[in-house]
């Protein structure tokens, strides 16, 4: 089976960088994850459960991301020591988020590629939609 796609995922989720100079107006950080999201099409259709995994990350990092640059259109150039951690804070969780997708696609190609594979970052994500501030809490 061919892993092009997943491939593709990968390497735009290494590429995205979310900072203050991304956040300032750059659209390379929505264009990539518009990217991934069109490269979903191309998942492997015997496996659903990847396409639904890979889909609720899609919307957590949109999730941080739009967090992030709320916050920084909001608070740009304000001296708000508080609006600068929250915005740091998304950012790391933004970088938490990238690193942890690539590893968990590693290790979904390396497996035997079944649900149960997926199946606890999918109730992670969901953890995170339940509490975004907060994920894993109800």
């Amino acid at each position: 089976m061919s892993d092009a796609a997943l491939d593709r995922i990968q390497t735009l989720a290494r590429s995205l960088e979310l900072s203050d100079e991304y956040l300032q107006g750059s659209d390379e950080v929505a264009d990539r994850l518009r990217r991934m999201s069109v490269t979903f099409g191309e998942l492997p259709k015997d496996e659903p459960w990847l396409r639904a995994w890979l889909e609720r990350e899609h919307v957590k990092a949109a999730m941080l991301f739009t967090a992030a640059k709320t916050n920084y259109r909001k608070w740009s150039g304000a001296p708000n020591a508080e609006a600068k951690q929250a915005r740091d804070s998304a950012i790391r969780c933004f970088e938490d988020w990238k690193v942890t997708l690539v590893q968990n696609i590693d290790a979904y190609v390396a497996s035997s590629r079944t649900q149960d594979v997926v199946r606890a970052w999918h109730a992670s994500a969901d953890a995170f939609f339940n509490n975004p501030t907060n994920p894993g809490s109800r």
